[in-house]
């Protein structure tokens, strides 16, 4: 994965304008969406479309879902007026879900949209979350965990955080020369001596460490710019 001065000003720049917009949705919509969420939560479970093996997958399948409100500009340029489903925008809230899942912590994934929408959204999640979501979600919760951020996603340093922490979530610009395709957040977790992605193109050839998880992402076209490391609580190990 190579950086160059403008990964580092892309980097930068989206960190700049997550935290710049953040704003709460219109009162009573984050009860109507846990309502809706709740019910379609209970059919994927049971369906089969979106889990597997316990962990989110499948992000399309979730067009049944509600998370966040987009701009009216964003409704009409790029919904075309069409629902804006959870299909499009839960990969961070997914990441979250499927972590707690590989450290054995309770996990409900409407419940964790509804907190997620009480603290208010960037534009409203029509763009999704900040990079920094994951580390600070499970920093309040008083799980353990720390992060690497945009030029200090090295192999170095990405071999020694491996050594540190139990599961990861990785935020990545889906395309490194074409930030326009979007950032997509995955949970990585550890299975004997291999690290698989959830709920994203998984290698090609199986990654035996972090840092090959993330640089491969994409067929090694995606760009990691921040990197979340949980561990584990003493009582669940």
């Amino acid at each position: 994965m190579k950086h160059t001065p403008i990964d580092a000003v892309m980097d930068h720049f989206t960190v700049f304008m997550y935290k710049l917009s953040r704003r709460r949705l219109p009162e009573g919509l984050t009860d109507d969406h846990h309502s809706i969420n709740v019910d379609a939560w209970e059919r994927l479970r049971k369906d089969g479309k979106a889990i597997r093996d316990g962990f989110i997958e499948s992000q399309n399948a979730l067009s049944e879902m509600r998370f966040g409100r987009p701009g009216a500009i964003f409704r009409k340029a790029v919904l075309k007026d069409q629902i804006f489903t959870g299909a499009y925008n839960t990969c961070s809230v997914i990441s979250i879900y499927n972590t707690l899942m590989a450290l054995g912590l309770p996990a409900s994934l409407p419940d964790i949209i509804r907190e997620t929408e009480e603290k208010g959204l960037p534009f409203g999640a029509e763009l999704g979350m900040p990079g920094s979501f994951p580390y600070k979600y499970f920093k309040n919760k008083g799980i353990d965990t720390g992060r690497l951020k945009a030029g200090q996603i090295k192999r170095e340093a990405v071999d020694a955080f491996e050594k540190e922490y139990d599961a990861f979530i990785f935020t990545a610009f889906n395309h490194r020369l074409k930030p326009g395709k979007s950032v997509h957040f995955m949970s990585i977790t550890r299975d004997g001596d291999i690290f698989r992605i959830h709920n994203g193109k998984a290698p090609k050839v199986p990654a035996k460490t972090l840092w090959d998880a993330i640089d491969t992402y994409n067929d090694g076209r995606g760009h990691a710019f921040y990197l979340t490391g949980i561990r584990k609580r003493e009582d669940n190990r």
